[in-house]
């Protein structure tokens, strides 16, 4: 039978395209560099902009303008705001108090990557290695939904929320697109400091000095000594009561291998560089409101004022 048509044709076009083996290689070897220029990331070649000024032991990072505070550290603010308008309209339900250095800590994950600062004195001896938790923010929760139904409170909040939320007030939940892109880029910068060769060597130095003071805490504590220091702060569902000696050690051997210093050094750096659309993106207008909210959020939480002076930076 002779052959198809089609399949003589598709034959001869088989052949009048086919090249050798060497050329083909090479067409799919720059079809591949090609797919990888155009997916490689952009240059983190821009400074970011109006960087806190360097300080080690309270840890500041070029980012921290634009990370701000947290939504619960301004929720909590703005209640405490709320509260003369609230008991002008006759409520004066008062929401249990938190503490605002709690409430303002550097928050400690972002997409499950570590960004807290390192392990120090002051949080081991109060929490161990535990997470920096307040009893007191159950409590709060339990308040609020309690008074989801509360039909009173949610004619007197209609009355006050508008000009509460005046200013720089209004900006917290427009921009939280900046909040969540300076966090990301602290994880990634986070991820490259801890590859770097001074803050790898430093973290070899810790161990060293752990495993000589603490020998047998760690060993009943029943968990390999990891390989970063970081590790040791991530939550754990089977982690023990907390052991304020071990993380006690744990802070002074970070000092002392000169790990907490060359990790700081290697972040700041890792920190202080972002591609031209980060930087467009912290230098501008919505970037600047983030700044004057985390102001007068620190203002009312530390009892420095009711942030209402801040309304007119907006």
């Amino acid at each position: 039978m002779n052959a198809s048509p089609i399949r003589a044709s598709a034959g001869r076009l088989i052949r009048r395209i086919r090249t050798p083996r060497g050329v083909v290689a090479t067409l799919v070897a720059a079809g591949l560099v090609g797919v990888a220029v155009v997916n490689a990331p952009a240059p983190r070649t821009e400074p970011v902009p109006v960087p806190p000024a360097q300080d080690a032991a309270a840890w500041t990072m070029p980012l921290d303008a634009a990370v701000g505070v947290s939504m619960d550290a301004h929720d909590v603010a703005e209640e405490i705001r709320l509260r003369p308008c609230l008991a002008a309209q006759g409520i004066a339900d008062e929401a249990p108090a938190v503490d605002p250095a709690v409430l303002l800590a550097p928050e400690s994950h972002a997409d499950g990557r570590r960004i807290a600062p390192p392990h120090d004195e002051a949080r081991a001896a109060r929490y161990g290695h535990r997470p920096v938790v307040d009893p007191a923010r159950a409590e709060l929760r339990e308040w609020r939904m309690a008074r989801n139904d509360d039909d009173a409170l949610g004619r007197a909040l209609d009355a006050c929320l508008p000009g509460v939320r005046a200013g720089v007030w209004a900006h917290a939940g427009a921009n939280q697109d900046i909040h969540m892109r300076a966090l990301e880029l602290r994880a990634d910068a986070r991820e490259r400091a801890l590859g770097d060769p001074a803050v790898v060597a430093a973290a070899e130095a810790w161990r060293d000095c752990l495993v000589g003071s603490s020998a047998d805490a760690l060993r009943d504590r029943g968990r390999a000594l990891p390989a970063d220091p970081m590790t040791l702060l991530e939550p754990r569902d089977d982690a023990p009561a907390v052991d304020t000696g071990l993380a006690g050690a744990d802070a002074s051997c970070q000092a002392s291998s000169g790990y907490r210093s060359a990790l700081y050094d290697a972040q700041w750096r890792e920190e202080s560089l972002v591609t031209e659309a980060d930087a467009a993106l912290l230098s501008s207008e919505r970037a600047r409101q983030v700044v004057a909210t985390t102001a007068a959020v620190r203002e009312v939480l530390l009892g420095d004022g009711d942030g209402a002076d801040a309304d007119d930076r907006g």
